[in-house]
């Protein structure tokens, strides 16, 4: 019996998530995941944003420090103000960032080094998607591609990401 329980919860659970996501109040954009893979999607009603995060293949799931070493994605209507490259607040989760100047690195999309942080920022389908990572094992390389190459994803692709 428990196979069939586990199975049926892992159902519920994936049906949950697809009615949140399909609910988004942003569009669900995601890049192609050469070398990484995609974990805890979410849509936040409350803030209106969509976020998750990517993490290199080598790095486990269970790696205490995987918010450091991946990239958090956070897709969210812009900010008050928004005008790079003097203005380039963002939404990181649901909590409102200062990403800082940022430089203009191809339409629409700009670049931002603060702290150590490398930050990347794109204006696409009328939403703003910050792309925070840049540990120790991502590149400046990896998130300059994904931010070229986010694309607008049906729920389903975020229900099993990484095959």
């Amino acid at each position: 019996m428990w196979p069939l329980t586990g199975a049926l919860g892992e159902h519920s659970i994936s049906q949950y998530t697809e009615r949140q996501l399909a609910a988004s109040k942003v569009p669900l954009l995601a890049p192609e995941l050469r070398g990484y893979r995609m974990f805890f999607p979410e849509a936040n009603a409350y803030s209106g944003t969509f976020g998750y995060l990517l993490l290199p293949r080598p790095v486990e799931t269970s790696a205490a420090d995987r918010e450091r070493l991946g990239i958090w994605v956070t897709v969210a209507p812009p900010v008050a103000g928004f005008a790079p490259p003097d203005a380039c607040g963002v939404y990181r989760g649901v909590t409102q960032i200062d990403a800082g100047p940022c430089e203009q690195v191809a339409p629409d999309t700009w670049r931002s080094s603060r702290s150590g942080a490398i930050r990347y920022i794109a204006r696409r389908e009328g939403a703003v998607v910050l792309l925070d990572g840049g540990g120790p094992t991502v590149s400046d390389e990896d998130l300059r591609a994904m931010a070229d190459t986010l694309t607008v994803r049906k729920p389903a692709y975020f229900l099993h990401p990484n095959g």
